[in-house]
């Protein structure tokens, strides 16, 4: 199977199959012995992905499953405008669903609806972060600094995304002088050299994360921010020496005591950095890595979360199929990444 006829089963599964209901809500995950959930974040993804496409193709379909979601996603709105999951409300969850929410402006099929939902999305994210606040629990914070998503740490930096877009998108200038802010200040507290790490409170890294804060560099650097073109190329080259022989990452370094798998996602993430900084230098990696994410793909065509799961994982699928549609057409578009 060439890397075309893998994305064509990655996005027909995505667009066509039963990870996504009619009425535009996604989930996180298909296997009959696990069931999954609706997952507000892979739902902002799923906006921002299918506007993508709708941006490039003008394929009708696409702006329907982007519209549909968005749809969905401002019916589930917290009034604080939060979204939530398993009683929880993440900050980075709802940074993902802002910009997806954005996207569609750029697209031109924002409606009023969506455009209430923005305004919330973007002051609770802002209120949120000026306090530190990862996330909330009946009202108030939710922080366990010894996990990489409930605390203050290296994402964040990919939240700083949405923060900038809105800030834009508003002709509010405190919003981009906000994301700044928060970007150097979490760069100094978690950049280790060559690596993030998950927090200020510990070494320990997570390469999803490490790879989230990258990504919100990449797409700084993108839009001007060239100071971080270091930091960019560190974080790179770091992925590149621990990729292993059969082209995956891992799920942790330096940390003791946890299990070793090879990550979906994170090798997806992966390819989508060595794309935009160097595809000629990092072009092996890229391939192996291609070669992996082949071995984590369904009959059904999405993809599982890890070597050891059974899950068809609509995230991984989606990071797959953004990193594939790069590398096919020769494109990095990092203003629009999922």
């Amino acid at each position: 199977m060439n890397q075309k006829e893998m994305y064509d089963k990655i996005l027909y599964w995505f667009s066509n199959s039963n990870i996504r209901n009619k009425s535009g809500a996604v989930y996180s995950w298909l296997n009959p012995q696990h069931t999954g959930y609706i997952y507000p974040e892979i739902i902002g993804y799923s906006i921002k992905f299918f506007s993508y496409l709708y941006s490039i193709e003008k394929n009708n379909k696409f702006k329907e499953l982007a519209v549909s979601s968005a749809d969905y996603l401002s019916s589930i709105l917290s009034k604080n405008g939060s979204v939530s999951r398993s009683g929880i409300e993440y900050v980075f969850d709802t940074g993902i669903c802002l910009s997806g929410m954005l996207s569609l402006d750029k697209t031109n099929l924002l409606k009023e609806n969506h455009r209430k939902s923005i305004n919330a999305m973007a002051q609770f994210i802002r209120n949120s972060l000026s306090k530190k606040i990862p996330a909330f629990k009946d009202g108030r914070p939710f922080i366990d600094n010894f996990s990489w998503s409930l605390s203050y740490g290296a994402l964040f930096i990919k939240t700083a995304i949405s923060l900038i877009e809105y800030g834009k998108y508003s002709n509010n200038h405190e919003y981009i002088d906000f994301a700044e802010n928060i970007v150097n200040k979490i760069i100094d507290k978690t950049f280790k050299g060559d690596h993030f790490s998950i927090d200020e409170f510990h070494d320990w890294t997570y390469v999803h994360s490490h790879c989230y804060a990258t990504e919100g560099l990449c797409f700084l650097h993108t839009n001007g921010y060239k100071q971080y073109s270091d930091i960019i190329q560190k974080s790179a080259q770091w992925l590149s020496e621990i990729q292993n022989d059969d082209g995956s990452v891992d799920n942790w370094y330096y940390r003791d005591n946890v299990k070793k798998e090879k990550q979906g996602d994170a090798t997806a993430q992966s390819i989508r950095i060595w794309l935009f900084k160097d595809k000629v230098k990092y072009k092996d990696n890229i391939n192996k890595a291609i070669s992996f994410l082949k071995t984590l793909q369904s009959p059904e065509g999405g993809l599982y979360y890890n070597n050891n799961s059974k899950d068809v994982n609509s995230w991984v699928s989606m990071f797959a199929a953004q990193a594939l549609y790069w590398n096919i057409n020769n494109r990095v578009d990092f203003d629009w990444i999922i």
